[in-house]
């Protein structure tokens, strides 16, 4: 039997050899779009995670603004703003979209419709978002679970068999 140190190690290294090579998908779904993610307003991992999602459907993700990108994502139009600045935006050929097509593509496992999640940094005004309210109205709803404090949920428990006593009961046969 080998020794614990030499266990340990052989685990250690077949976890990093698993973690280095993302299965890549030979049709992928973002095959030829070179891209920038704007990291302003997003959480690190959850950065990471879409880059990862994006090399395996086939994408390229660059690291800085280049004449390569056909695509920007941002979580808004100010993230962008504060990374990138608005005239080689303005001069920008390709997409900026905001993050959310990203998540909805990937959660179908197809390109959704680019129009809802289009950000127009040349618009007039102080909305520099191409989203307008029906459109945003239009969407569906996110379906992300609520958490509540354990001490409400207690609250309410109690609140509802106060209710409850004080009504009558209705018996189904």
């Amino acid at each position: 039997m080998a020794p614990k140190v030499f266990r340990k190690n052989i685990w250690q290294w077949r976890r990093k050899r698993a973690k280095a090579k993302p299965l890549i998908d030979p049709n992928g779904m973002f095959a030829g779009m070179v891209v920038l993610l704007v990291a302003n307003g997003v959480q690190p991992r959850r950065l990471e995670i879409w880059k990862q999602k994006l090399v395996q459907k086939r994408a390229t993700v660059e690291d800085y603004f280049s004449k390569k990108v056909n695509c920007v994502f941002a979580m808004s139009p100010e993230a962008l703003l504060k990374q990138l600045d608005r005239q080689r935006l303005e001069s920008f050929k390709g997409r900026v979209l905001l993050f959310q097509w990203l998540e909805e593509s990937l959660r179908l496992g197809e390109k959704v419709s680019e129009d809802l999640y289009r950000i127009d940094i040349n618009s007039e005004g102080g909305d520099t978002g191409s989203m307008s309210q029906s459109a945003k109205d239009s969407e569906e709803p996110s379906l992300k679970k609520t958490r509540y404090n354990p001490e409400d949920v207690e609250s309410l428990k109690a609140d509802s068999r106060d209710d409850s006593a004080d009504s009558p009961r209705i018996l189904r046969a």
